[in-house]
């Protein structure tokens, strides 16, 4: 992306007061010469945010809730001044922020459009000249006289981002359209953001669909806690932030390790491999995950039996293998002896975090050597968005006909793994 960024932002700090949780009693205030504390502190809703945007680039900026995403886009259309820092935007802006900003819900449809039109810079004729088309981009001509509080909040979207859409600005700053509406206005937005590629817009999007951040953006911005912590192509970005989403949700709900046995063999190490040999913990639809235990024996073990349970986010089994179901032979490991087990199998697990909880049994079963559970955790995502709950592995075959009879072309996917004792 060549030319001269038409957004830059160096060092921006927003911050806002927040007050105190206790105020000072009358007593206090009467009998005490302390010098009242501020009734505020300051909160940094953003902390040295530095990117730029270039013209015809299509900027996708994701992050949990109170990330300062929104604060982001209010002050980059001059809403929020900075508190520090410097925001250049050059050109025209067309913004789509939270539903009701620049609408009156006393007003009727017809005339929000005007003040809204208004608000975004259109004079009276360039509004009148666009009228039956946001009016139908919408799909609201009929209710177009109705009273902006009488529609739902889905129909007040539609109208707000039609209006937005119709601006010939040179920046179109849009926060959440695909968060309220069916799926027919989404589909309509899928079509607009299509065609603002093409003509080279000049797009940045707030969204936490990540499926449509990953399939227009040209490049993606992550913040967290109001910082930058990522910033890149969308599928390096996107696989950092389910990072940050899985590191949070450990830290919320932790799950508990539990580990018996009686020691005679231990399970020092856990890794997660991917197909390029790499240590990750971030695996896509349909990859090879290999997991990997370093083991270690404190005593002479004949035939051990090594095992392990994947469980999903709500600590439910979904996948149990051992190495006496899968008549996978084992040797006899002496004392001090060091050996690594891998598990291959291939991914088709739904997007999310799943756990591990390995184990090491003696060969009849009935006792085991060491049993961790919940020792690690790995997670799924998606190289693209397939629309689809399942990912199954499957063959295409197409079949042509000619004078010699139908051909089969058969493209397998992917093979079935079993595990390995190495």
């Amino acid at each position: 992306m060549m030319g001269t960024p038409i957004i830059h932002v160096r060092n921006l700090t927003k911050s806002f007061p927040f007050p105190h949780a206790r105020s000072r009693s009358l007593h206090d205030a009467l009998w005490t010469r302390e010098r009242p504390p501020s009734p505020h502190e300051r909160l940094d809703a953003l902390r040295d945010v530095n990117f730029s945007v270039r013209p015809g680039e299509f900027l996708g900026i994701i992050g949990p809730n109170g990330s300062g995403k929104s604060t982001l886009l209010k002050i980059l259309t001059r809403i929020y001044p900075p508190t520090t820092g410097t925001v250049m935007v050059q050109g025209t802006v067309s913004p789509f922020l939270e539903l009701g900003v620049g609408f009156h819900p006393e007003l009727t449809a017809r005339e929000n459009v005007f003040l809204y039109g208004t608000v975004l810079g259109l004079s009276l004729i360039e509004i009148r000249h666009r009228y039956t088309d946001i009016a139908a981009f919408a799909g609201l001509e009929q209710f177009m006289e109705a009273k902006l509080k009488t529609l739902s909040s889905g129909m007040q979207v539609r109208l707000a981002f039609s209006v937005a859409i119709h601006v010939p600005a040179d920046i179109l700053l849009l926060d959440e359209v695909l968060a309220v509406g069916d799926a027919e206005f989404q589909e309509r937005c899928f079509r607009v953001f299509a065609r603002f590629k093409e003509e080279r817009k000049t797009v940045v999007l707030v969204s936490h669909d990540l499926g449509s951040i990953r399939e227009f953006a040209d490049r993606i911005i992550l913040l967290h806690q109001g910082s930058i912590v990522a910033q890149g192509i969308p599928e390096e970005v996107i696989a950092r932030y389910r990072e940050l989403q899985w590191e949070r949700r450990q830290t919320d709900v932790p799950t508990k390790e539990r580990r018996f046995g009686d020691g005679k063999a231990k399970i020092m190490r856990v890794r997660f491999v991917n197909d390029g040999g790499q240590e990750t913990t971030v695996f896509h639809a349909n990859e090879v995950i290999s997991i990997c235990l370093d083991v270690v024996f404190e005593e002479t073990c004949e035939q051990p039996v090594f095992g392990l349970i994947i469980h999903d986010a709500h600590v439910r089994n979904i996948f149990v293998t051992n190495t006496h179901w899968q008549r996978v032979d084992t040797d006899r490991y002496t004392a001090g002896e060091l050996v690594t087990v891998e598990f291959r199998l291939p991914n088709e697990l739904e997007v999310g975090r799943y756990t591990i909880s390995p184990a090491i049994a003696h060969r009849n079963l009935r006792s085991f050597h060491d049993w961790r559970e919940h020792v690690g955790a790995f997670f799924v995502d998606r190289p693209f968005d397939t629309g689809g709950m399942a990912h199954f592995q499957h063959d295409i075959r197409i079949f042509r006909a000619s004078p010699q009879g139908s051909e089969a072309l058969s493209f397998p996917i992917q093979k079935n793994a079993k595990a390995t004792a190495t």
